[in-house]
């Protein structure tokens, strides 16, 4: 079946949803979000449907899906299938805090004295909700696999989380897997303890993050990966994925669309190819790569070894297992020189160095990336193309993390051999072998297009796409900012409500596009009236809000507004040479006199506004304290 949107007669948009826990649960949740698209998506109907695991790959072989959203391990999988570009990540309540990222967490009951680390869980049962599950299994196992610690075995018993920690609160597992979160939730239910009289206790915990970029604050026992992904069929059209992605990201904490789902909204879309790394390792990737390993030769003829009183069996049996080996050894070869292959035309930068940081290879990618020869890069260390763009303590991060024994990832900038800067993101990981780091391997990946698209998006969200100032939600951000600013340097801060005289009358004498001029080139004379530390917003229509931050008195801010009002008084040419005269009213109210928080100093400078319209148009007026 094609998809809907091939039929040009068809309107609805097929929008489903991994559902873990009874579907009405998941379409109470998702079905605001549905509502809100809709809303935005003009002609179009969003059907929700919230989808278990194999139907959520059945229809996305079938394409009965347009909009995607699942968890990210699940997004790599269905990817292929489907045909999708992931357009926005989730932003999750992570302790009351948003955060785009989450991580596993190893856990156990705290009475097992005996299981302390990560190799007390050799040889013992653990539980996990599910072995396709990111946060619930794949995390936590190549924690283990990095540390060569391989389990008795798992018992997986299904979504959700809880069942995982109700197997080892039974003593039917010694141990559990679940994402971060799910236990603190779990304890705000009255059903397990982390912390007075605790009943689980965590193995390997990170320190909890609380800086502005991870924004982890439960407990964890992992790397942290990037959250659920909202992917958008490649048939949809873009100018249709674009406004999508602009519904998602202008989604706020507080809306209803974002309580409902238990939410803080959506980003820019996260790279997922950690995940995808991630996957390759433990090999459920669909498309990972198969290693033939030698051990099976010597397990699949240990028999021949009984029979070797008998010499001429021996010798026949010796023979054969020639034969076979030498089959084995060139088919050995062969996936060998398709793994060379793969990686030297691998479209990502691969290269390998030492433990003193000098490559040792280099794919081809690598060279086209940075500008350097094979011979060039063999024997020399990155620093060769490292440029001065980064924070010194980048590099100290990285160097911690990778000889600790554990992956890093992040964005680098570098220099190629002419100078030219560039942006990569970087994951880079130890080679362990028999224990202990041998080498190190990096993956490099120009990004460089794609955050000049992340910033036109932020563009989009964050001004107006007329005049390019400041829109309402920038406004608010940057005020609220400035109230704090202004509270803790004990300063009075100024706003300006504006709008222009006589605009309406040279929209409906000239038409929309003069009026659309007219708006630009205000946009371009008012800032020439402000100082560098003030802004300027355009709230909609001819309405205009300006910033004044640090004003010593009154008088200062009736000064900027006189000398904006004159401003505006000066003739206008617009660009089909008609010459229109206007002028503008304001009113202004001050922090902290008139109110301490954004929408209140903006109400009270709309009110006053009101005031300088009443007193005669092209004047100013100040908020005056109602009774």
């Amino acid at each position: 079946m094609q998809t809907v949107l091939a039929d040009e007669m068809a309107k609805t948009l097929r929008f489903g949803v991994l559902s873990f826990r009874p579907k009405d649960i998941t379409f109470a949740k998702w079905q605001p979000l549905a509502e809100e698209l809709e809303k935005n998506l003009v002609g179009y109907h969003v059907e929700l449907l919230p989808l278990t695991y194999p139907e959520l790959d059945k229809a996305a072989k079938e394409k009965q899906v347009d909009l995607v959203l699942t968890n990210p391990e699940h997004y790599i999988l269905l990817k292929n299938k489907l045909v999708t570009n992931a357009v926005a990540t989730l932003i999750t309540l992570d302790q009351g805090h948003p955060t785009a990222e989450f991580a596993g967490v190893i856990f156990t009951r705290a009475d097992r004295e005996d299981i302390k680390t990560l190799a007390d869980l050799d040889h013992k049962v653990i539980a996990s909700p599910s072995e396709n599950s990111l946060g619930g299994y794949l995390m936590q196992r190549w924690e283990l696999e990095k540390k060569q610690i391989k389990a008795k075995s798992y018992v997986f018993t299904g979504m959700p989380h809880d069942n995982a920690v109700n197997e080892v609160l039974a003593g039917k597992a010694d141990a559990g897997f679940v994402r971060s979160g799910v236990l603190e939730s779990l304890e705000n239910a009255g059903q397990l303890k982390l912390h007075d009289n605790a009943t689980i206790k965590i193995i390997a915990p990170h320190e909890v993050d609380t800086d502005s970029t991870r924004k982890i604050h439960s407990v964890h026992s992992t790397t942290h990966y990037p959250e659920w992904a909202f992917s958008v069929s490649r048939y949809i059209d873009p100018e249709l994925t674009r406004k999508i992605s602009l519904t998602l990201l202008s989604i706020q904490a507080d809306s209803d669309v974002a309580k409902a789902a238990g939410i803080a909204g959506f980003n820019s879309p996260a790279d997922y190819t950690p995940v995808e790394v991630l996957m390759l390792r433990l090999r459920t990737h669909p498309d990972e790569l198969k290693y033939f390993d030698f051990a099976d030769v010597i397990w699949r003829y240990r028999e021949g070894v009984v029979m070797l009183s008998f010499f001429a069996l021996l010798a026949l049996s010796f023979f054969i297992f020639l034969i076979q080996a030498n089959r084995r050894f060139k088919r050995l070869q062969r996936e060998n020189q398709k793994l060379l292959l793969a990686v030297e035309q691998s479209p990502v930068s691969i290269f390998i160095t030492d433990l003193n940081a000098k490559i040792e290879y280099a794919n081809r990618t690598c060279g086209e990336l940075t500008g350097y020869e094979s011979e060039e890069l063999i024997g020399n260390t990155p620093r060769l193309f490292r440029s001065s763009k980064n924070n010194p303590l980048l590099y100290k991060e990285m160097w911690q993390t990778l000889q600790a024994g554990d992956s890093w990832h992040g964005l680098i900038t570098n220099r190629r051999k002419n100078g030219e800067i560039y942006c990569v993101l970087a994951f880079i990981t130890p080679i362990i072998n028999n224990g202990k780091i041998d080498h190190y391997l990096a993956i490099q990946r120009d990004v460089t297009e794609q955050l000049k698209a992340e910033e036109k998006i932020k563009q989009l969200a964050f001004h107006d796409t007329l005049t390019g100032l400041p829109n309402r939600r920038k406004l608010l951000d940057c005020l609220t900012h400035s109230i704090a600013l202004s509270h803790r340097e004990k300063k009075k801060l100024a706003i300006f409500m504006m709008d222009l005289d006589n605009f309406k009358m040279v929209n409906d004498k000239l038409g929309h596009a003069a009026g659309d001029d007219l708006l630009k080139q205000v946009a371009v004379r008012v800032p020439s009236c402000l100082r560098e530390s003030d802004m300027m917003a355009r709230l909609g229509g001819d309405e205009f809000v300006i910033v004044l931050e640090h004003i010593e008195a009154t008088c200062d801010a009736a000064q900027i507004a006189t000398k904006v009002i004159a401003n505006l008084t000066r003739p206008f040419v617009l660009s089909n040479g008609e010459i229109v005269e206007i002028g503008a009213s304001i009113g202004i109210s001050f922090y902290p006199q008139h109110g301490d928080n954004a929408e209140k100093l903006i109400d009270c400078a709309d009110t006053a506004l009101y005031l300088a319209k009443n007193n005669g148009r092209g004047c100013f007026a100040y908020y005056e304290n109602e009774g």
